[in-house]
């Protein structure tokens, strides 16, 4: 079972990550076949929805997870 197949099971399976994702039941077996790319917006999603145990890092390895998780917010100055 690859990575995004485990999170997806570990979040409670499609339907529930469809709904949390705002995508299609359809769309989520799509990514867990392997047949669509997993967005890259919606693995902080299923992250959470498995309690971490499988990382945005081993769902799609060819992100720059480390920079998206150091960066914070600019802040502005008045």
């Amino acid at each position: 079972m690859n990575a995004i197949s485990q999170a997806i099971q570990g979040a409670g399976g499609p339907a529930k990550v469809a709904r949390e994702c705002g995508v299609s039941v359809q769309a989520v077996c799509f990514w867990r076949d392997g047949r669509r790319a997993l967005p890259a917006e919606h693995c902080i999603t299923l992250e959470k929805m498995n309690e971490g145990r499988v990382r945005c890092e081993q769902m799609l390895p060819d992100v720059d997870w480390a920079y998206l998780r150091d960066s914070t917010p600019a802040t502005q100055e008045a």
